[in-house]
């Protein structure tokens, strides 16, 4: 995700099942002529927090369902892949982790020779015996010359990064590590974020692939308000090329500035996204950050969303 302006933050969400269920509505009509189904990356929801369940609960609440996927960022090194608490929450709400793992200090070249293969294993264990489907996204955005393992960055080719990929997986399949689905998930093509079909590890290192994009509107210098077709229309073209494998929206969101956040939501959903029939879900990046990301913003935008949620 592009926080800034040519630059973005570092850390910023079965078939891919990760839909709303909210109470079931009368005579409702289905946002999109095929079926989406909606996630959350939202704040307290992550490792370090000490009530990831009642986060999960208050925004349930607001939005009116329980999110099936709940996604979070964690750091190498920074605590286990599997932290207990928010894993033991989303089991209870029966909701799917996605967890973005981000090597901030690992080069791509140390990672490919090995140099950090005891605390992969280590980490493949953990998820193995974790014993439920897990969608792990590492290097996420890795067309974006931003992040630390991102290609063009400090050096890093596409090269170097599908060697990077395609060892961290081969750690998880070694270690029979079988209920982890491995994301690949780029930023939407842009002047910052090229094309990452030269950094794709191939089918055989990837099970689900997904897109990051957002509408920044007016809320930064040099953007301007985007539907969700504009944002996601060309690079789910390339996409699509690349590979069959499922394909979900993993990061999106709107700004309130610069246009109507409600309508936006409202189109997006009902009507752009039946130009994308192979997304299958969308995650809903609903932290407060840079601009006015969160899906009540306003009450409009929250009345948007919510219509969303009851159709679905």
């Amino acid at each position: 995700m592009q926080h800034q302006p040519r630059l973005a933050a570092t850390v910023l969400a079965a078939l891919l099942s990760v839909t709303l269920v909210p109470s079931p509505a009368q005579g409702a009509v289905r946002p999109v002529a095929h079926h989406v189904r909606l996630g959350v990356c939202t704040p307290r929801v992550s490792a370090p927090s000490a009530h990831p369940g009642r986060a999960l609960e208050r925004y349930a609440a607001k939005v009116g369902g329980m999110p099936r996927i709940a996604m979070w960022y964690e750091t190498w090194h920074g605590g286990p892949l599997i932290a207990h608490r928010v894993m033991r929450a989303v089991k209870r709400h029966g909701v799917v982790p996605m967890i973005t793992w981000m090597p901030m200090k690992n080069s791509l070249t140390r990672i490919a020779a090995g140099d950090y293969d005891g605390y992969l294993h280590d980490s493949a264990v953990a998820a193995r015996r974790w014993g439920r489907r897990l969608l792990l996204r590492p290097f996420s955005e890795m067309n974006g010359r931003w992040m630390p393992w991102g290609v063009g960055a400090h050096g890093n080719t596409a090269q170097q990064f599908v060697a990077a990929w395609r060892h961290l997986v081969s750690i998880f399949h070694s270690a029979h590590a079988t209920n982890v689905r491995f994301v690949f998930s780029p930023n939407v093509i842009s002047p910052n974020s090229p094309d990452f079909t030269s950094m794709y590890p191939g089918d055989r290192y990837v099970d689900r692939v997904g897109l990051d994009g957002y509408n920044w509107g007016t809320s930064v210098p040099g953007q301007r308000w985007r539907s969700f077709r504009e944002i996601f229309a060309h690079s789910y073209a390339v996409l699509a090329r690349l590979t069959s494998r499922p394909m979900l929206i993993a990061e999106t969101a709107s700004s309130e500035a610069g246009g109507h956040k409600a309508r936006w939501i409202k189109h997006a959903f009902r009507r752009d996204m039946a130009r994308f029939p192979r997304i299958r879900a969308v995650v809903w990046f609903n932290h407060r950050k840079e601009t006015s990301w969160p899906v009540d913003s306003s009450a409009a935008a929250l009345r948007s969303y919510r219509r969303i949620v009851r159709a679905e």
